[in-house]
């Protein structure tokens, strides 16, 4: 009797989980310009990656064949995974691992949502109204 194999998708999304998971650490390590910064959107590059090979296995499973269902299954379910993660863990790290991380964030996040409002122009009561409404809402769940 043969134990039940986990699927080819299902192994590529906890891969890719952790991947997403020890890249945000790595950019937290390395401080809330990097956590927000330019760099921080490769993570999403990481479920792409992932995603794309979890389909050229589970094509090379099937002996070089895969349909277009069975592939777009595989790609959904690992780019799920990695993206469910690369939401939550951020919010579990600023919201519960260290609250006090959140307080070096927010001042970074409203200086470049300024600059990013003054870029495209924005009038400063405008800007100013905006910054207001981001503070209260930064790192929340609903209404919390």
């Amino acid at each position: 009797m043969s134990g039940k194999r986990i699927s080819i998708p299902l192994q590529f999304g906890l891969i890719a989980a952790v991947a997403e998971v020890l890249f945000i650490l790595g950019t937290y390590w390395a401080g809330p310009k990097v956590f927000i910064g330019g760099i921080a959107f490769l993570s999403y590059l990481i479920a792409i990656v992932f995603a794309v090979a979890a389909v050229l296995v589970k094509k090379r499973a099937n002996g070089g064949l895969i349909g277009f269902q069975e592939a777009v299954k595989a790609g959904f379910v690992v780019l799920v995974m990695a993206l469910a993660m690369r939401v939550l863990f951020p919010w579990l790290l600023v919201n519960y691992i260290d609250p006090h991380f959140r307080d070096r964030l927010i001042p970074e996040m409203v200086t470049q949502a300024e600059n990013g409002y003054r870029r495209f122009g924005v009038s400063e009561d405008k800007i100013q109204e905006q910054v207001e409404s981001l503070k209260k809402s930064l790192f929340r769940w609903g209404r919390c």
